[in-house]
């Protein structure tokens, strides 16, 4: 991040203070990092290409390039299959979303949708716990605050015991609900909790208990209204036949 930092800092003081940043291209690594006699450590980070590691990575990336840096577009290299299991793509040779891929898919519930081509302005709220070291917290809501996002990675063992507390929960929230998804060497960011709580204090703590070995994951919690959440549109009914 402090690298972007400079790059903005140049472009103003040459006289560009409104241009937009954009990073060309991005990855964990390179594939080729160690060339033909790479050490254990070069191999290491060349599986994050691939592994669990290399998604909490790719999700701590993308919250902090939207905390500590002002880029508008970053391209990830790339989304294919590419150079087979161990290449930058991420989709493997079978056709398989790699670790990596179901980062992307995390980052993407911060953001959700009413179908393909509409999407609600969705906006950030502050949190605290973030570090410049592996955890990266972001949180989303919607201008109507129907549904609170709070995404949590944890990047080589940060983890994985925390308390997430949330407060400021809309009280007017008629059916409120909570889900949490998870992203680890086991699960493909997957449904592992849901149900209702009570929001009379307008709080809410998600507690999750790690069983103590270190490692990296991460976390999706989404606390909703379920009458007003997930969105729905109604469809336009189909023209008549002359």
């Amino acid at each position: 991040m402090a690298f972007l930092n400079m790059v903005r800092q140049a472009l103003s003081s040459r006289g560009y203070p409104n241009a937009i940043s954009i990073l060309g291209e991005w990855n964990a690594c390179s594939a080729r990092i160690g060339g033909n006699n790479p050490s254990q450590a070069d191999l290491d980070r060349r599986n994050m290409l691939w592994n669990m590691d290399g998604a909490a990575f790719t999700a701590s990336a993308l919250i902090y390039l939207n905390t500590y840096s002002d880029v508008r577009y970053a391209f990830r290299y790339r989304g294919d299959i590419h150079s087979g299991d161990h290449g930058y793509g991420l989709v493997d040779t079978h056709g398989d979303i790699k670790k990596p891929g179901y980062a992307f898919r995390a980052y993407s519930y911060l953001f959700p949708q009413q179908n393909t081509v509409f999407r609600r302005e969705m906006y950030m709220l502050a949190t605290t716990g973030n570090t410049t070291s592996g955890r990266a917290i972001m949180a989303t809501t919607d201008q109507g605050r129907t549904v609170i996002n709070i995404l949590i990675s944890f990047w080589e063992g940060d983890g994985p015991t925390f308390t997430v507390q949330t407060g400021n929960v809309p009280q007017g929230w008629q059916q409120p609900k909570y889900e949490h998804y998870l992203l680890d060497k086991t699960h493909d960011f997957e449904l592992m909790d849901s149900g209702s709580f009570d929001n009379a204090d307008g709080e809410h703590d998600f507690v999750r208990n790690g069983d103590g070995q270190e490692k990296s994951e991460v976390h999706l919690i989404r606390l909703y209204d379920a009458s007003q959440f997930p969105f729905s549109l109604q469809v336009a009914p189909a023209p008549l036949m002359p």
